[in-house]
């Protein structure tokens, strides 16, 4: 998996707010052909490199199945249609669900190491949340 490939990924994960519903469909549509990448068995060499499965962790998983302010906000002020809006596939699926997609491709060949690595991840968030578990 070429650098260039994970960087564009990242960026495009942090761009404004302002941006998001772009943003959601670019990021949709590059998790769709990673999956895509990843199924393909002539391609696992790619994700079997050195740092490369800690980088997808931390850099694509983790940041798309987290809560944005967004999401927060939504969630207040309708609970309800939130939740069903997160639920409803019909439209192909959304970030979270291509990223779910992407992780379940990806432990047909690696499970270990990517439970591992987003349980790594996971441990050090909640580290910094309990430093101040009021900053988000």
């Amino acid at each position: 998996l070429s650098p260039v490939c994970l960087g564009s990924l990242r960026r495009a994960a942090s761009i404004n707010a302002e941006y998001m519903g772009a943003t959601n469909e670019l990021v949709t549509s590059c998790l769709r052909y990673l999956t895509s990448v990843v199924g393909q068995p002539w391609n696992k060499p790619l994700f079997s490199k050195q740092g490369v499965l800690p980088l997808v962790c931390e850099k694509i998983i983790a940041p798309h199945i987290a809560l944005r302010d967004t999401d927060i906000e939504s969630y207040e002020m309708s609970g309800e249609d939130y939740v069903r809006l997160m639920l409803d596939t019909r439209n192909g699926g959304g970030r979270r669900q291509m990223v779910c997609e992407f992780v379940q491709e990806l432990c047909k060949d690696f499970e270990a190491e990517i439970s591992m690595w987003l349980r790594k991840y996971s441990e050090k968030l909640m580290e910094e949340y309990s430093k101040n578990p009021y900053v988000r």
